[in-house]
């Protein structure tokens, strides 16, 4: 039988519990053992990749401040290189 590529995902399966660790903002490196639930729960990291300090007050005001930068965008600038 012939197996055409382009219809068989050999992609290897996502581990569920990957999805749930934190990541860093500033390189995406996740963090090897600590969930959201940790975050939640008042853990904080340093991460391996950049050695940024992060916990989830400084999560917060990221995702607020990229939340602000998305909502000013208009056409002018969001054309402009960065």
């Amino acid at each position: 039988m012939d197996r055409n590529p382009l219809l068989i995902d050999e992609t290897p399966a996502v581990d569920q519990n990957l999805l749930q660790l934190v990541v860093c903002p500033g390189c995406h490196t996740p963090h090897p053992s600590l969930t959201r639930e940790g975050l939640a729960a008042g853990v904080g990291w340093t991460c391996v990749r950049c050695s940024e300090r992060w916990d989830a007050r400084r999560l917060a005001a990221v995702a607020a401040y990229e939340a602000w930068v998305v909502a000013r965008k208009t056409p002018v600038t969001a054309g402009a290189a960065p």
